[in-house]
């Protein structure tokens, strides 16, 4: 049989490298690698490839942090073509998958799940590069033990019951780091005079990341029938937005500075 290889260039890292405690300029530079991966993405689901597996080592960077990648396929669904791990419920990294995945909970079309995950995977990234951790990790600290996917709990206990049981409480835990994330993204922004921008990169984060998977995706697409509820354009849009009046208010604050210095 033949082997297939992906060959990338040589990056100069990947994002864990650039991505530093925020400020206004790692804020900026954070949402230029994340609309990066967004298209990356989009672009894939296109042709009914879903990733499956981001995280920020998978995230590559080039032109000294210019250009953002996204890398490693070798947990990738492909439509038209089977993989082994296509028989897992939970294909990525189990410390960074979604919630419905944790609790082995089966939602809507096999492509329609796929595509779920990869938006959450998506915000995930998002709450990555302004807190410094995947969000799976930020939102299960605020679970009670009762209530873990028994898969991620101590001697084999945790919750045995069906998701939409536990999902009142998940949702409870989300909400909670979703907080955690304004406060920091809207103190950020804030200081450019960029409350409204903020906010929509909260809201964007928490449309991302809902743990319902039924309600996962843009308001936009999920109210148009002619859109697919799950499609990433609206995304794609939005962080481009964001990112270029983020950085011209801090150019204009910066050099606001040097001419009064």
């Amino acid at each position: 049989g033949r082997v297939l290889y992906l060959i990338f260039e040589l990056a100069e890292g990947d994002v864990r490298k650039f991505a530093k405690r925020p400020n206004e300029f790692e804020a900026i530079w954070s949402l230029g690698a994340l609309h990066n991966v967004a298209v990356g993405l989009s672009q894939l689901h296109s042709t009914e490839i879903f990733h499956q597996d981001i995280k920020p080592s998978n995230v590559l960077v080039f032109s000294q942090g210019a250009l953002s990648k996204l890398a490693d396929l070798g947990r990738a669904h492909a439509s038209a073509l089977p993989a082994p791990h296509d028989i897992f419920d939970l294909p990525g990294a189990t410390q960074y998958a979604p919630p419905e995945q944790l609790y082995s909970y089966s939602w809507g079309d096999r492509l329609s799940a796929r595509a779920a995950g990869d938006l959450y995977l998506l915000g995930s990234l998002l709450f990555f590069f302004f807190m410094g951790v995947m969000f799976t990790p930020a939102w299960f600290a605020y679970l009670r033990q009762q209530h873990y996917p028994r898969r991620l709990s101590p001697n084999d206990e945790g919750w045995t019951g069906k998701y939409d049981d536990v999902l009142p409480f998940v949702r409870d835990a989300v909400s909670n780091a979703t907080n955690d994330l304004a406060v920091r993204v809207n103190g950020l922004f804030g200081s450019l005079g960029l409350q409204a921008e903020g906010e929509e990169l909260v809201a964007l984060f928490s449309y991302l990341v809902d743990p319902d998977p039924s309600r996962r995706g843009h308001p936009g697409a999920r109210a148009d029938k002619h859109s697919n509820p799950l499609g990433l354009a609206r995304f794609v849009s939005a962080l481009d937005r964001i990112a270029k009046r983020s950085a011209w208010a801090f150019r204009k604050a910066n050099g606001e500075a040097a001419a009064q210095s």
